[in-house]
């Protein structure tokens, strides 16, 4: 192999280990993101269920105070 022939070898094998490196950061970006979007909506759901439940115990509450009198 002539120098011409390492050097372009050299230059492919180094971008594509940019571009390698770039994507893993990038999909690293990705995950994070949607693992902070996950969070949210499980502590959306989390207050949401736990009103519900507030409802509901406030109406049993409520009928067995008229129950008791």
């Amino acid at each position: 192999m002539d120098g011409e022939t390492i050097t372009a070898i050299t230059v492919t094998a180094t971008v594509n280990i940019v571009t390698i490196v770039s994507m893993i950061y990038y999909l690293k970006g990705k995950v994070e993101t949607m693992e902070k979007s996950l969070n949210q909506r499980i502590n959306d759901l989390r207050d949401s269920l736990n009103k519900r439940i507030d409802d509901i115990y406030r109406v049993l509450n409520k009928d067995i105070t008229t129950v008791n009198k």
